[in-house]
C-alpha cells in the first residue's frame, strides 16, 4: 500500500540520518541532513542549549511518522466501520419476513450469510493491515529513540 512505500521511503531518510551518527559517512551530495545541521547549530552551545537542540530534532525525526499513524487509525475505523455495514446487510432481510415458511428462512440465512461475511471479512482486514503498519513504524519510532540515545551519550561524553 501506499503507506509502505511512505515507511520504506522514511526508513531510507532515517538510514541516511544514522549513518551520520554512528558510522560518521560525509555526504557525497551537497544535501544537508537534519543531524548535520543539528551538529552546526549545537557547536560552542552550552548543555542546556545542546538538550534544547536535542529534543527538537527528536520532535523532527519523530514528527514524520504521523501520517504513517493516521493511516493505521484509518485502516482500523475502515474495518469497524465495514463490520457495521456487513451487519446492516446480515440484518436487513429480517424486516421483509411476512411469514415463516422454511423456504423464506433459508433464503433469509443465505443473505445473512453475506452480510455476516462482509462484517467478518472488514474486520480481519482492517486488523491485520493496521498491526502490519503499525510495526512498521514501531520500528523507525525505535531506530529515533537509537539516534537520540547515541546523540545524549555524546553530551555527556564531552
Amino acid at each position: 500500500s501506499a503507506s509502505t512505500i511512505r515507511w520504506l521511503y522514511l526508513s531510507w531518510q532515517l538510514d541516511k540520518e544514522s549513518n551520520n551518527v554512528f558510522y560518521g559517512k560525509k555526504k557525497e551530495k551537497k544535501e544537508i541532513t537534519l543531524i548535520q545541521s543539528y551538529f552546526s547549530n549545537v557547536k560552542g552551545k552550552i548543555f542546556n542549549e545542546k538538550l534544547a537542540f536535542l529534543n527538537t530534532l527528536g520532535d523532527e525525526l519523530s514528527n514524520r511518522h504521523s501520517l504513517g499513524y493516521l493511516m493505521i487509525d484509518t485502516l482500523l475505523k475502515l474495518g469497524l466501520t465495514g463490520t457495521v455495514i456487513g451487519f446492516i446487510f446480515m440484518l436487513l432481510p429480517i424486516g421483509s419476513i411476512k411469514e415463516f415458511d422454511p423456504q423464506i428462512l433459508q433464503q433469509l440465512l443465505a443473505t445473512m450469510s453475506g452480510g455476516m461475511a462482509i462484517a467478518l471479512y472488514t474486520t480481519l482486514t482492517g486488523l491485520l493491515t493496521s498491526m502490519l503498519l503499525k510495526f512498521q513504524y514501531y520500528l523507525l519510532d525505535t531506530a529515533v529513540i537509537n539516534i537520540i540515545n547515541h546523540l545524549s551519550s555524546k553530551f555527556y561524553e564531552e
